[in-house]
């Protein structure tokens, strides 16, 4: 049966077995504030959120139009237009009179990568009267160059301090020195190494660049590759330790060897001589001590007598 305690309250804003308000579990989202008001909650939102719970912010219902991507920035949003829009929301421009249909239809005016190559990131391309190559590009891409890339939305789409500018009617990453990729993802510099060949990592330098085992590992020049420095194989009776670019073994007890591969022996007719050896010191020692003991009483006897003899 439930030993449980019920409330019974005046005030019906508590409940439960344990008289918990509507605010004990924090139902509003987003940092805001709740408020036990008559018998439920209410939510006061940290700007730019809004809801009961807070759960709304200024992208919530999607205000950029034709495509565009909606950032929260600040207390309102921006939109990052898709060519050829622009706008608050996206709204102003419009589409190519010019239709552009399937690859699959053969009165397509879309070109196969055969004629014209826009990059994988493409359905296709064609080249328009003036001669300009027209790239229809997967969504979330679009025409940069002769390729498609990657569109951004703010700059933390983009890695290695790339910052998301406009170029033409789209966004994409504007990339540091030494970066390249839709996302400033891969290093220029490491990429010509090509550090992972060996198992290695590229460490940039203030000159270039340069490969590097990861932790743990070194280069082997017979097999022309970074391989682990220790390994089950290393120690046979013991626990590999590393020690700068090479091991060393810890041998368990009872073994020895480079690699605790020798079994350590005991002789025996040794291990009788330390036996007897330890035997005849302790006998010497006692005896000693004994001597000893024997001169100190015969001689405090000696004395005694004397006194006695004088008095």
């Amino acid at each position: 049966m439930d030993r449980g305690y019920m409330c019974r309250s005046v005030n019906e804003k508590f409940n439960g077995t344990h008289c918990l308000d509507p605010c004990t579990m924090n139902p509003c989202n987003n940092g805001g504030n709740c408020s036990v008001e008559e018998n439920s909650f209410k939510c006061y939102c940290r700007a730019p959120f809004s809801g009961k719970t807070c759960e709304e912010d200024p992208c919530t219902m999607n205000p950029c139009n034709n495509g565009g991507n909606c950032s929260v920035e600040e207390n309102s949003f921006k939109c990052y237009c898709r060519a050829p829009f622009s706008g608050k929301t996206c709204e102003e421009g419009k589409t190519c009179e010019e239709e552009i249909l399937p690859i699959t239809d053969p009165t397509s005016t879309v070109t196969t990568p055969s004629s014209c190559d826009c990059g994988s990131k493409s359905f296709g391309c064609k080249v328009d009267p003036q001669g300009r190559l027209k790239c229809v590009c997967f969504p979330g891409f679009a025409q940069k160059g002769n390729s498609c890339a990657e569109t951004c939305a703010r700059d933390s789409d983009c890695l290695n301090g790339g910052l998301c500018e406009r170029s033409g009617y789209d966004y994409f990453c504007a990339c540091p020195d030494g970066f390249t990729g839709d996302h400033c993802q891969v290093n220029a510099v490491c990429e010509t190494l090509k550090c992972d060949v060996i198992r290695a990592i590229c460490r940039r330098t203030r000159y270039g660049a340069v490969c590097e085992c990861p932790p743990e590992k070194a280069y082997k020049w017979f097999t022309g590759v970074c391989e682990d420095i220790c390994d089950s194989r290393k120690c046979v009776n013991g626990k590999c330790e590393i020690t700068g670019q090479t091991f060393k073994c810890a041998c368990d007890e009872g073994y020895t060897g480079s690699r605790c591969e020798e079994k350590v022996s005991v002789n025996p007719d040794i291990t009788i001589y330390m036996i007897g050896f330890a035997l005849l010191s302790a006998a010497i020692l006692l005896s000693t001590i004994g001597t000893f003991y024997l001169v100190c009483f015969t001689r405090r006897t000696l004395k005694e007598n004397r006194s006695e003899l004088v008095e």
